[in-house]
């Protein structure tokens, strides 16, 4: 179950809604404080009353408001269906547990396609099971419909999930307690409610029984630290515990040694564990990434005795590594050999060509290991990105299968042929990452990885036919004035740079910032649910607002802060305006994906205007269907042009005629006259109209054209020019550059 970015179900935290309910005593004041205190307390919601009389619409969108600055999420108790109606947009529904057999509500409710919370105070159970049935709510509340009680039953939170596991089971509190929600918890609530106040005097019939902020402060501790109690059900040893094993008597552990295979003699890569990424040899980077890990007591590089190997024992000793040299093709007697050597117990096998080895993931892999006596081998090749992979293996079974006659290939791929004959443990991931591959086996594998280690600046947008091609432009021309720049995108093939990184979807970004440190992540996306701010610092370039994380700088393309407007800067302030109108630049932006060109071309053709006026018609690169060929020997039909270009075209027109987005702001710059019929809900209730009002833009139906063209006088296409060029001094991507370097 999601509301809005927070994800709630086991192993996430705990889901805590502040119930303001009808505390605010009607007062406006009161409500907003009530919000800023359960903000302050770290609750993840905010909830009021809404119907028979509990809140004033009036108020909502402004509560919203605030609950958005203080990043709360605001919920709202429906009574009704006038109650459902007037709150508006919620991020989910509250269903009190008077209202649990009110199917024709519910139905309602659930017609909106919204998260649906219902407490079951006072029900039974065949209640329960008909509300579950036929509504299928998201999440059942535990609750005891009285105020205030003592009478909890919370035993029935394990019981309930037990009988509908498709619902998130919580916990209504209706007690005065601060500790009963900790038990839920622990119990296995994912939700808890509890009523809260400014002030328990106050007069009403709930401020006895709720807490004030202070104790609403306190129950969300001993909830987090109730979780972070409870842990997980793997028996696990903290860092401090491994600690104090070394220094106490305990049983001897085994002896963990992670064993790097490396030979320079690659066919397809000669030298390659040498080879330098970033500022250091791909060894290097693997030795660092092991030495972080936790279970791992030593760390030895098997190479062979070969004269060519002798430089990977020069850069062993160099760097104060361990490195044991013997048989070039029996690469198991050289493991085994090496593992001797050191008295390994267990060995990590490294491959040499995995300069990413995730050596969390390696942790966890030892832990597992050593957590079963029967597994003598463990991995998480194939689920994983390839060349993050490892194995762990028991040296007894190395040293078994080494004392046998096996044939070359057998001793060659070693651990292919133990796991086909051994009772082998895969750690298990939450999603198969193995299309992603880190391995350094090719030239241009390399190449590649160079690229992402060196990466000072990445840019995450996506474009296409659909969604248009203003964003990938945008930051096309912000790569175009830095160093060290890397894409990751969704649509690769819209993008012009030579650094693209394909994502097959947003978590895949994840593990490429794993191996990288940026100094900034630019995002410029039409909305995105994903929270990025984990990952570095991040530059918001933000159109419509619908973002789910907080960016370190939010750089608002807006008209109402013309400075940030961020201008190729080829497009000058050069546009001198004509007496008469002779010349039309076309542009509907770079995919058009409402068709918007077909339906002006057809206008232009129905009024009779084709062949009055020189029409010079540009397609972008992500428009993709053919105008009539009636039209062509009328126009000047132009396709994916570049900038300087466009900025021609500008120049040369003495008005246009275009959808929005960038080319309105370049024209503006250029004080070139528009006429914009706008596609998308942003571009009609904001963009437009802001430019509308500012005068350099007019605005109509696409029928009527002829009139449109036709209002714009001399006089009245020199005042736009002028307000045009006042208004946007071309500047935003210097200012951009210079903020951010």
């Amino acid at each position: 179950m999601k509301i809005k970015n927070k994800i709630i179900g086991r192993g996430n935290p705990a889901f805590i809604i502040a119930e303001a309910g009808i505390n605010h005593n009607n007062n406006f004041n009161y409500a907003k404080l009530l919000i800023a205190s359960a903000a302050d307390a770290c609750c993840d919601a905010v909830k009021f009353q809404a119907g028979e009389n509990r809140i004033q619409y009036l108020w909502i969108p402004k509560l919203k408001e605030i609950c958005k600055r203080n990043k709360i999420i605001f919920l709202c108790s429906v009574c009704d269906v006038e109650s459902v109606d007037k709150i508006g947009d919620v991020a989910a529904y509250k269903i009190p547990s008077k209202k649990i057999n009110d199917l024709k509500l519910l139905r309602y409710i659930k017609s909106k396609g919204k998260p649906i919370i219902a407490s079951a105070g006072g029900a039974m159970l065949n209640e329960i099971n008909t509300l579950v049935e036929k509504i299928e709510p998201d999440s059942l509340l535990q609750c005891t419909f009285e105020y205030p009680t003592t009478d909890l039953n919370l035993n029935v939170i394990p019981e309930f999930m037990k009988l509908f596991p498709k619902q998130i089971i919580g916990f209504s509190d209706h007690s005065t307690s601060l500790i009963t929600p900790s038990i839920a918890v622990s119990l296995g609530a994912n939700i808890i409610e509890k009523h809260f106040t400014l002030r328990q005097s106050f007069k009403g019939p709930d401020h006895k029984f709720s807490l004030n902020p202070t104790e609403l402060k306190q129950m969300v501790t001993n909830v987090r630290e109730t979780e972070r109690a409870l842990g997980s059900k793997t028996k696990t040893q903290s860092k401090k515990e491994l600690q104090l094993r070394k220094q106490y008597t305990f049983e001897k552990t085994k002896k963990v040694v992670a064993i790097i295979q490396a030979r320079m003699g690659s066919k397809r890569l000669p030298g390659k564990v040498l080879k330098l990424l970033g500022h250091k040899p791909v060894l290097g980077h693997i030795f660092d990434r092991l030495k972080k890990c936790e279970r791992i007591d030593e760390i030895i590089i098997a190479t062979s005795a070969t004269k060519r190997d002798e430089k990977i024992e020069h850069f062993a000793r160099k760097n104060k590594i361990k490195c044991y040299r013997g048989a070039e093709l029996d690469v198991l007697r050289r493991l085994t050999s090496a593992a001797k050597h050191s008295d390994a117990d267990v060995v990590v096998r490294v491959c040499a060509d995995c300069p990413f080895i995730d050596y969390e993931s390696v942790d966890k892999l030892i832990e597992l290991h050593l957590g079963d006596d029967d597994i003598k081998i463990t991995h998480n090749i194939g689920k994983l990105p390839k060349g993050t992979e490892a194995e762990v293996i028991d040296f007894e079974l190395l040293e078994k299968y080494d004392n046998q006659r096996l044939t070359p290939y057998d001793r060659e791929h070693v651990t292919t042929f133990i796991k086909e004959r051994c009772l082998t443990k895969v750690l298990s991931s939450k999603k198969d990452k193995n299309h992603l591959d880190f391995r350094v086996d090719y030239p241009e594998d390399l190449d590649k990885l160079n690229v992402l280690v060196n990466c000072k600046y990445a840019i995450r947008v996506d474009g296409n036919e659909r969604i248009g091609m203003g964003h990938i432009s945008r930051c096309e021309l912000i790569a175009s004035r830095l160093d060290g720049v890397v894409f990751f995108t969704k649509t690769p093939s819209f993008i012009k740079h030579p650094n693209v990184i394909h994502l097959s979807d947003e978590e895949d970004i994840d593990y490429y910032f794993k191996n990288i440190n940026p100094k900034y992540l630019i995002i410029d996306l039409v909305k995105s649910k994903y929270d990025y701010s984990n990952l570095c610092k991040t530059i918001l370039l933000d159109i419509t607002g619908e973002h789910q994380f907080k960016p370190n700088i939010h750089y608002k393309r807006s008209i109402n802060r013309p400075t940030d407007l961020i201008i190729d800067p080829v497009f000058k302030k050069l546009k001198k305006i004509n007496p008469e109108i002779k010349n039309i630049l076309v542009s509907m932006g770079g995919s058009d994906p409402a068709s918007l060109l077909l339906f002006v071309m057809n206008s232009f053709n129905s009024s009779g205007l084709i062949g009055k006026y020189n029409l010079n018609v540009v397609c972008g690169r992500g428009f993709k269907k053919e105008l009539p060929e009636r039209i062509l020997p009328y126009i000047i039909l132009h396709r994916d042009i570049s900038k300087q270009s466009m900025a021609s075209l500008m120049g040369e027109c003495d008005i246009a005629i275009i959808a929005g987005g960038s080319t309105l702001y370049e024209l503006a710059t250029m004080g070139v006259p528009a006429i914009s019929f706008p596609a998308t809900k942003w571009e009609k209730t904001q963009n437009i109209p802001g430019m509308v009002k500012n005068g350099t833009v007019i605005t109509g139906s696409i029928k009527e054209i002829p009139k449109l063209i036709e209002s714009l006088t001399y006089e009245r296409r020199l005042e736009m020019n002028k307000k045009g060029r006042d208004l946007i001094d071309g500047k935003g991507l210097d200012r951009f550059i210079k903020k951010i370097r």
